[in-house]
């Protein structure tokens, strides 16, 4: 159905735009900056770490914009679970930031980003997939 092709394309345009927009905000920075951090001295690596909550809020606001859109009925499955893991991995980046005052926290969030980064770039490649499969100029 040709209607229902055009709301998909929207709905990929439209997680694109909130996606490169989430960039600027500094997704996907986040490992640089703890790697920075640990390598720099204690005045540098607040500074590196201070950055840590604004990218948290954006995996978080990325989370609520997703859920705010009208999505196709078959991609539901896939953007609840990108909604839910990039919610997480904010929290996980949250929590990176006490990687030098409490160590346990710190490497608690590392570890919970490292599964929820890759189950959210797991489900954009199953989102892309599902798109792929209904018509090949969707994603290109």
């Amino acid at each position: 159905n040709a209607n229902d092709l055009e709301q998909k394309l929207q709905y990929y345009e439209t997680v694109q735009r909130l996606f490169e927009n989430s960039k600027k905000a500094g997704i996907g920075d986040e490992l640089d900056l703890i790697n920075n951090g640990l390598a720099s001295s204690t005045t540098t690596n607040s500074k590196e770490f201070n950055k840590l909550p604004i990218i948290a809020k954006a995996y978080q606001d990325f989370a609520k914009k997703l859920i705010a859109l009208n999505v196709p009925s078959e991609l539901a499955r896939y953007h609840l679970s990108i909604a839910n893991n990039s919610h997480n991995t904010g929290i996980a980046v949250q929590n990176m930031k006490e990687i030098i005052n409490d160590p346990l926290i710190g490497l608690g969030g590392l570890s919970q980003y490292q599964k929820y980064s890759e189950d959210l770039v797991k489900d954009v490649d199953d989102l892309e997939n599902a798109l792929l499969q209904d018509n090949d100029t969707i994603i290109e």
